[in-house]
């Protein structure tokens, strides 16, 4: 694009400009604004209405004369000259003997005086989210609020987002909490029926809270004080404890949060258990250390300008995306916590540039061992793994009651390296994993843990003569090498290369011949098994899970239904994601009433589909048609044991362990 030449209006060099060279000049000089002008030879530089002016080329080529640079300066010193007068209009300018408005372009026929700046007040309104929160209250909250037969309606029951909260922010609002939600969150009633959410109070208090942002029919507010105290309201060990995002029970009673934990199970797994039957949900089992038991932490600190003092270290503060600074965590265990205080009297107040961006900590508890040093571990034989089925059930031993934790013959330590392996010892079993990949964060509770997974799956070897242990989701393989001495054969799948080098030392180090890990999704483990003559028969299987947060994934439990294991034994640290996965193993993938008596010897009828498959004394074979779709009839199953655990104590999160036995009087059709 050709340049510009400038004298008191910009014109174009080409007629492509026009449309840019009159949007130029249609700006308000008031303004001041700074414009770039940009031709083919030079840089951007800033031509301002203070008088200053770029002489660009003109479309010639040749410069300007001194004359009309003479020109040009004197008519930019007038438009300044005007532009820094008090305001009066043009006519009185004239009669005055000032500006000729034929002399400079673009002239205002009244400048407006200035506006004096408004000052500064809070928001009428706290900060809205309109995301819908329904995790935020019980599962059956909204049957709760229909119960209380108020006379005005409820605006969180109609949803409305156009609704108004009646609140301003940092308004100060008391009520009375008639419910809890499973996330530790109080629920109470306040003007117009509307719905206030407050942190760290108990169900029948009374307490007086701040709003601070809205939501569709309810409110977030932060706790300001506590009226009305619950009998088993108790004072928090940590003086952060509110304001810190991390712990939500410590102000309730210890044997109040395991009574908590198994009512929020039982809520949840409501809609299985009706199906099932017969089957209730056990007591928590209680941590044995409720402080000072956690074996991770991960504090961060927030991006930071280039050469500024470094400031907050911690964790986000509650309902808010800031970070508190923490100099103590009461939940960490000794070693972590003096590990943190020395890495943040280093970080704290430094300029350095390094990570300005911000970063997060890392810190594991790990063991020395006194039996592992200088210790030479023999070679291992690993035992081949063909024909499972041939073998009958190992004859098990007595079980050892489960092991204190710490060994007594260990030294604790420290690691901050995320690369650093760290050692454990649970039960006698020895293990090392690298400090940045998954294990439990709860030693204290893993050898009870431990003996109760084993003691379920032993009871199904006895039944139903088990021989071989699958351990989806393996890890550094601390499940399948538990189980390992009560099955003929063990088999480890994890994705993770560095977690599963982690299981095949651990196997070696704890002279374990009976185990085999394999690198691979857990979607795709059935489909492979078949591979290296790893041949399971599924009704001497028993499939362990132990997948993240979010659950499995539609195409694994698919995979697992299509496999028909005799024993599933689901462990899960978010109850609802378990709850989902495990609903299509009971009602099967279609709806309920599709399910069937399965006889030892019939045909299924494949639903007008060419595939189908015929059943002979319990045995399946597959009849090919010409459609690619094959029906299967799969056995449903039973859930026999759902066991709590807290591994998370002073958090509203715990750890749960669901035992599920293959029903053979049922099937439904899997495509």
């Amino acid at each position: 694009m050709g340049g510009f030449r400038v004298i008191s209006k910009l014109v174009p060099a080409r007629s492509s400009c026009r449309a840019f060279s009159q949007a130029v000049l249609l700006r308000d000089h008031n303004a001041r604004p700074n414009i770039r002008v940009r031709n083919h030879r030079s840089a951007s530089r800033p031509l301002e209405s203070s008088g200053q002016t770029y002489n660009a080329p003109r479309q010639a080529g040749g410069l300007d004369t001194p004359k009309e640079d003479s020109e040009r300066e004197e008519a930019s010193a007038i438009r300044t000259k005007r532009l820094s007068q008090p305001s009066i209009s043009t006519s009185a300018q004239r009669q005055s003997g000032g500006l000729d408005a034929g002399n400079v372009d673009h002239q205002r026929e009244e400048t407006s005086p200035p506006q004096p700046k408004r000052p500064w007040t809070a928001p009428r309104k706290a900060t809205r989210d309109k995301t819908p929160n329904d995790n935020l209250f019980p599962p059956d909250f909204r049957s709760v609020l229909r119960s209380l037969n108020l006379s005005s309606p409820i605006p969180y029951l109609t949803a409305d987002p156009s609704a108004e909260a009646p609140y301003a922010y940092h308004e100060e609002v008391t009520v009375k909490v008639f419910a809890t939600s499973d996330s530790g969150h109080g629920v109470g009633l306040g003007r117009d029926n509307w719905i206030i959410l407050v942190p760290t109070v108990m169900e029948g208090e009374t307490v007086k809270a701040r709003v601070f942002r809205d939501g569709i029919g309810f409110s977030f507010a932060e706790l300001v004080e506590v009226i009305e105290k619950s009998p088993h309201r108790v004072e928090a060990a940590c003086k952060y404890f509110g304001r810190c995002g991390g712990c939500g029970f410590q102000h309730v009673e210890y044997e109040e949060q395991l009574r908590r934990k198994r009512a929020m199970v039982e809520r949840v797994y409501k809609p299985l258990l009706e199906i099932n039957g017969g089957v209730t949900v056990r007591p928590a089992i209680p941590s044995p250390i409720q402080y000072g038991y956690r074996t991770k932490m991960t504090p961060h600190y927030e991006q930071r300008r280039a050469w500024m003092p470094l400031t907050n270290i911690g964790f986000n503060e509650r309902g808010r995306k800031t970070v508190l600074d923490i100099d103590d965590c009461p939940i960490v265990t000794k070693e972590i916590g003096s590990a943190y205080k020395r890495a943040r009297g280093r970080l704290l107040g430094s300029t350095n540039p390094t990570n300005v961006l911000g970063a997060t900590l890392m810190f594991r508890h790990s063991l020395v061992l006194a039996d592992a040093i200088g210790r030479r571990t023999p070679p291992t034989q690993v035992q081949p793994m063909r024909n499972c089925d041939s073998d009958a059930p190992k004859k098990l031993e007595p079980l050892p009651p489960p092991i204190p934790w710490p060994p007594a013959s260990s030294h604790p330590i420290a690691v901050e390296e995320s690369r650093a392996i760290v050692r454990d010892s649970i039960n006698g079993l020895n293990l090392s994993y690298p400090a940045f990949t998954f294990f439990q964060t709860n030693s204290s509770i893993l050898p009870a843990f431990l003996t109760h997974i084993r003691t379920q799956l032993r009871s199904a070897i006895t039944s139903y003569g088990l021989t071989t242990l699958i351990d989806t989701y393996c890890g550094a393989g601390i499940f399948a090498l538990s189980c390992a001495p009560d099955f003929k054969r063990v088999v480890g799948i994890e994705l993770d290369p560095q977690s599963l080098q982690a299981a095949k030392k651990n196997a070696a180090d704890n002279n374990i011949a009976n185990a085999r890990f394999f690198t691979g999704s857990a979607e795709r483990i059935f489909n492979f098994l078949d591979h290296d003559s790893v041949l399971p028969n599924p009704d001497h299987t028993a499939v362990i899970m132990d997948p993240p947060a979010k659950g499995s994934t539609p195409s694994f439990m698919d995979q697992l239904l299509r496999f028909n294991p005799k024993v599933i034994l689901y462990v899960s640290c978010n109850v609802a994601s378990q709850v989902r996965d495990l609903e299509p193993l009971l009602k099967g993938p279609e709806a309920s009433s599709s399910t069937q008596p399965a006889p030892p010897n019939y045909l299924s009828q494949g639903r007008g589909k060419a595939h189908s498959e015929l059943y002979i004394g319990g045995t399946r074979v597959d009849l090919v048609g010409d459609s690619k779709t094959t029906v299967k009839p799969a056995k449903l199953y039973s859930i026999v044991n759902i066991q709590p655990f807290d591994m998370f104590p002073q958090t509203a999160q715990l750890e749960n362990v669901v035992m599920l036995v293959r029903n053979d009087k049922f099937a439904c059709y899997v495509t």
